[in-house]
């Protein structure tokens, strides 16, 4: 899933450019940890559907992934194999619902999250994940408080 609630373009810049996104919507978003409730995997047509504790037609386990994002636009990604990864984040300067999120890895993973709403208990999300190639994937998901 590091593939998919992952997904966006772009590398954050530091501080020079202003985000569309409210201080309000900010602080709920790195109040706390955030991890997978309830995700619709799309790939080329084929529908799967993961539900915390209850269902997960997806074939990846999304019980261990999490995501922390600080307010200096840094966070952290723990992938479906309990591996943590340093993030980079920004909402972009002109729609407050069009988060970009880099997953630094080997090779760093570019996400682009859209019609993002945030609340103190949940994260929505829809992203289109380009595989290069690969089959389409289009996520639609919630992320909730670790508890």
């Amino acid at each position: 899933m590091v593939a998919a609630v992952t997904g966006f373009s772009g590398c954050p810049d530091k501080a020079e450019k202003k985000s569309a996104a409210s201080s309000n919507t900010i602080d709920l978003l790195t109040s706390q940890p955030w991890q997978v409730d309830e995700l619709i995997h799309n790939v080329s047509g084929e529908n799967s559907h993961y539900i915390r504790g209850s269902k997960n037609t997806t074939n990846v386990n999304y019980d261990l992934m999490q995501f922390r994002f600080k307010k200096n636009g840094t966070g952290t990604h723990t992938d479906q194999y309990g591996l943590e990864h340093r993030t980079s984040w920004q909402f972009d300067k002109k729609d407050g619902h069009t988060m970009h999120l880099v997953v630094h890895l080997g090779n760093d993973l570019s996400f682009t999250w859209r019609m993002v709403e945030i609340g103190a208990e949940s994260v929505y999300a829809t992203t289109a994940i380009d595989q290069q190639g690969e089959d389409d994937i289009l996520e639609s998901f919630r992320l909730t408080p670790v508890r």
